[in-house]
């Protein structure tokens, strides 16, 4: 049983040294429409969408912006 242990153990370090899941970068154009940035953070499960034009970082939309953009379209209408 502590062999079987060692071992479990063993290949749980291996593993996680060997299948790093790294975080994914988002890039969006100012073009794209809030819908689509939503349903981009939504979908990836991305923390931080990056806006760039031309290769140019222009700004960067987080969930707590999101947030705010959202809310600031519900009051126009």
């Amino acid at each position: 049983m502590f062999l079987r242990h060692c071992e479990s153990e063993a290949l749980e370090k291996h593993l996680d040294e060997v299948c790093c899941i790294h975080p994914t970068s988002v890039l969006l154009s100012p073009h794209n429409t809030v819908q689509e940035a939503h349903s981009i953070l939504s979908l990836v499960g991305a923390q931080t969408l990056f806006v760039a034009d031309r290769g140019r970082l222009l700004g960067l939309i987080t969930w707590p912006e999101m947030k705010r953009i959202l809310e600031d379209l519900a009051k126009e209408i």
